[in-house]
């Protein structure tokens, strides 16, 4: 684990999508390539990231490469039927979309990435690398210490509907909590608005306020302009 996070490090036009840190990175890096007369990018993963930094990108002037570990847009997320619309879409806009050959390594030379090598043998080559895969809650050091529960993204917090823990008075917030729904019982939620909207009700909650967390699940982007929100167990 050390050796490729050394690697990530220190390997220039490789960028990865975690944190508020690296968002800013990609940032400079896109600013530093916008004059330049070559500017390939790959981009790993077609989810909400992948896609999301796919529009920024293409909006931006790079030529993009969209490679999928499947074989639809979004996974998980859209059906096959709304996948092909934005796919189609995407392509129209010159966006290369390379579907069920994941990213095997990323390749590079003198420091900067060149490339990338795909499980079917094909090198991609490209002046920058996005890496739009997820990330899953590091909840691992809490097991024997609350009540957790196997989930799509890992191991989730069990939570009540006060975002309360089995411990009285710990609370979770954002993707690490699973928490009840009156209609389908138990979810663990991902995206910036339940984040947002779990710390501020746990914040009342420190303060005496001890009304339910009131939140309908909702995800939404808008990759173009190209605008979809979804509402329910997402």
């Amino acid at each position: 684990k050390k050796k490729k996070e050394n690697f990530y490090e220190s390997c220039q036009g490789l960028h990865y999508l975690r944190n508020y840190a690296d968002a800013c990175l990609l940032y400079q890096s896109i600013q530093e390539h916008i004059g330049l007369s070559s500017k390939r990018c790959i981009i790993i993963g077609g989810g909400y990231i992948g896609m999301e930094c796919c529009a920024s990108l293409v909006t931006a002037g790079f030529n993009i490469t969209l490679i999928l570990r499947g074989d639809i847009l979004a996974r998980g997320i859209f059906t096959k039927e709304m996948s092909e619309i934005y796919e189609k879409y995407f392509i129209s806009l010159g966006v290369k979309v390379i579907k069920n050959s994941p990213a095997q390594e990323i390749l590079s030379s003198n420091g900067s990435v060149f490339g990338c090598k795909l499980t079917n043998g094909k090198i991609i080559e490209a002046d920058l690398i996005v890496v739009g895969i997820g990330s899953r809650p590091a909840t691992d050091l809490l097991i024997g210490q609350l009540d957790m529960r196997k989930s799509p993204n890992g191991l989730a917090i069990w939570a009540s509907g006060h975002l309360e823990t089995s411990i009285p008075g710990i609370y979770a917030a954002g993707d690490c909590v699973a928490l009840p729904f009156s209609m389908f019982g138990h979810s663990q939620l991902e995206h910036a608005i339940h984040a947002r909207r779990s710390g501020e009700h746990i914040a009342r909650a420190f303060f005496g306020d001890k009304s339910a967390y009131d939140y309908h699940p909702c995800i939404f982007s808008h990759p173009f302009g190209f605008h979809w929100k979804m509402w329910g167990d997402n």
